[in-house]
């Protein structure tokens, strides 16, 4: 019943999970279909002016998958 996920405010866990659920979203590999409260809580994240900078980053010789920078796929 939290906003993030241990507290209801953010901490350096819910960080971690995004920029690890980031790498996953980059690369296409992330399905939050099955699960609506992670995916709601990723795109919270996802949508923070602190966060959409990592959204810039790129790998070198790999393009991020089309759906990477959208806030709500």
């Amino acid at each position: 019943n939290h906003n993030f996920f241990i507290k209801d405010k953010l901490t350096h866990l819910d960080l971690l999970a995004a920029a690890n659920l980031s790498v996953m979203d980059y690369l296409g590999l992330l399905d939050l279909k099955k699960n609506e409260n992670i995916k709601e809580w990723y795109f919270k994240i996802k949508s923070r002016p602190s966060f959409k900078t990592l959204l810039k980053d790129q790998i070198v010789g790999l393009n991020p998958h089309e759906n990477y920078k959208n806030m709500d796929v």
